[in-house]
C-alpha cells in the first residue's frame, strides 16, 4: 500500500506527487533522472497487488472450506515474493521492447502475481537455454493439463508435494482424500485423467472423439470389447497395438483397480479426516 500510494515520497527531491496506482507509467515517465528505479518500483508495488489479491481468494477459500492451516500464511507469502521477482525478470527482459515504457508492463506484473507460473514459462520462453525444445516438457505435463483443476487447486495440490501430472497419478490415492479438502468423486476424476495422459499422452486429446476422459472410460470401452480397437483406432488415428498393449499395462495396475473400486462404491463410502469407513 505504500509503494502504490506514496511511493513518490522515496524521492525527496521528486517534483512529482503521483501515485503509482492512479498515475502508472506517468509515473517514471515524469521522472526521466530516475526512470528505471521509478519503473522498478511500480513493477514491485504491482505485482505485490496481483500476489495479494490473489493470496485473498486462496486464503478465504481455505476458511470457507474448513482447511485453513498456518502452513497457508507461509505458502502465500512465499508466492507473492516468488511473484514479485519474476515481474522484476520479466521487466528486465522486455527491455527492449515498447511495452517498457507503458502501462501494459504494470499489467503483466500485476497478472505475474496472480499466476506466477505462468509469468516464469513466458521467462522460459523467452531465454532461448530454457526454451520446451531443449528441456523435456513432453514428459513434464502441468497440472493444469488435467480438466478441472484451477490456479487455486494447483496451489492446494502443491502444498502435499503434487506439482505435475505424474506426481498426481502416482500419489496413493487414499492419502490424497485424507490430506485435501476435494471431493472423492473430484479426485477419481482428476487422477483418471492424469494416468489416462500418462498412458497416451498427446493422443489423450485424440480419445476424447470416442468419449474417453479418463483412465477408467478406456477400460470400459475396451476391456471385453475387443473389436472396438479397430474402430477407435480409426476413429483417433492411434495404432491398434498401442490401444491393446495400454490396455493391458493399465488391466495390471493396482492402483487403477483401486480406483475403480471406489467408483463402484462411491455410494455406499463414508468419508472422514480421521479415516474412512
Amino acid at each position: 500500500m505504500f509503494l502504490l500510494f506514496l511511493g513518490w515520497s522515496i524521492y525527496p527531491d521528486a517534483k512529482s506527487y503521483s501515485s503509482v496506482l492512479f498515475s502508472g507509467a506517468e509515473f517514471w515517465q515524469n521522472a526521466p533522472d530516475l526512470n528505471t528505479e521509478r519503473r522498478t518500483v511500480a513493477v514491485i508495488a504491482f505485482a505485490i497487488m496481483g500476489g495479494y489479491v490473489s493470496a485473498s481468494q486462496y486464503v478465504y477459500r481455505r476458511f470457507s472450506t474448513v482447511d485453513l492451516t498456518p502452513g497457508s500464511f507461509f505458502s502465500v507469502s512465499l508466492r507473492i515474493v516468488f511473484a514479485t521477482l519474476i515481474s522484476l525478470m520479466l521487466m528486465f527482459t522486455f527491455s527492449d521492447i515498447k511495452i517498457l515504457d507503458s502501462n501494459l508492463i504494470l499489467v503483466l506484473a500485476f497478472l505475474t502475481g496472480i499466476f506466477p507460473d505462468t509469468g516464469v514459462r513466458l521467462l522460459m520462453e523467452k531465454m532461448s537455454i530454457f526454451s520446451s525444445k531443449m528441456d523435456d516438457q513432453h514428459i513434464n505435463y502441468p497440472l493444469g493439463k488435467i480438466e478441472g483443476i484451477s490456479e487455486m487447486h494447483k496451489i492446494r495440490l502443491n502444498e502435499i508435494g503434487i506439482d505435475n501430472v505424474q506426481n498426481l497419478a502416482q500419489f496413493d490415492f487414499l492419502m490424497l482424500i485424507i490430506k485435501t479438502p476435494f471431493p472423492v468423486r473430484t479426485l477419481l476424476d482428476w487422477v483418471s485423467q492424469a494416468k489416462l495422459l500418462l498412458e497416451f499422452q498427446d493422443q489423450t486429446e485424440e480419445l476424447q472423439k470416442v468419449g474417453v476422459r479418463n483412465v477408467l472410460d478406456f477400460v470400459d470401452a475396451l476391456d471385453g470389447h475387443a473389436e472396438r480397437c479397430e474402430e477407435i483406432s480409426a476413429i483417433c488415428g492411434i495404432n491398434t497395438l498401442s490401444l491393446k498393449v495400454n490396455l493391458d499395462n493399465i488391466k495390471n495396475d493396482q492402483s487403477v483397480a483401486l480406483l475403480n473400486h471406489f467408483r463402484n462404491h462411491l455410494e455406499n463410502l463414508s468419508l472422514t479426516k480421521k479415516g474412512l469407513s
